[in-house]
């Protein structure tokens, strides 16, 4: 890696702005050519398999005791996790003290290390999960499949949640509910939903 190499990746990427969503993986992709990592590998249809990859599928436990499903931006197992945030604005006005390893663990403290069979527990529950359709026709039909199988009225949250990647789509399944709701496909009591 010379200096031409890391001047052209400056000058490639210096500009770019809060399109984070439309660049991160090919920013990603260019500074690990750049620093002469390997590729990030496809995503595989079984978690388990998904070692270094982009969108690998999570559960995060809140401390009220929810779950809910997420994606990483960038995963290596057993190396680093990477989230993709444009922060050029907060950068201007000096560095950013939260990004700061002696800010995000001021004692030096360390976690518990995670076991295989805690990591494998949250990885085959992801994989049960369909993900959430892209198009509109396939979205309607996949949320009123949940409300048929749950076999009870539920809350919005609980039918996004039925999805793998449903965290993301929470407004839209929402509002999936209350068109359908309008068209007859379900009917809603006191916030909650069941197929008509």
């Amino acid at each position: 890696m010379g200096g031409d190499e890391i001047g052209a990746f400056l000058r490639k990427w210096g500009p770019s702005g809060g399109a984070e969503r439309a660049n991160y993986q090919l920013f990603l992709l260019d500074l690990a050519g750049l620093i002469g990592a390997p590729p990030v590998e496809p995503t595989e249809q079984g978690e388990a398999a998904n070692n270094y990859v982009f969108e690998k599928a999570v559960r995060f436990k809140h401390a009220d005791g929810t779950e809910t499903s997420g994606y990483i931006d960038l995963y290596k197992r057993g190396c680093f996790v990477c989230e993709a945030k444009q922060r050029a604005e907060e950068e201007k006005r000096g560095p950013v003290r939260w990004l700061r390893p002696d800010f995000q663990n001021p004692t030096g403290a360390t976690a518990a290390p995670i076991t295989d069979t805690q990591t494998e527990l949250d990885v085959e529950e992801a994989e049960q999960k369909p993900v959430f359709p892209e198009p509109i026709g396939e979205r309607a039909r996949a949320v009123r499949h949940v409300l048929v199988t749950l076999g009870k009225p539920a809350t919005p949250r609980e039918v996004w949640q039925s999805f793998r990647n449903g965290g993301s789509y929470s407004k839209s399944v929402k509002e999936l509910l209350e068109t359908m709701t309008a068209l007859g496909q379900a009917v809603e009591h006191e916030g909650r939903y069941f197929a008509a």
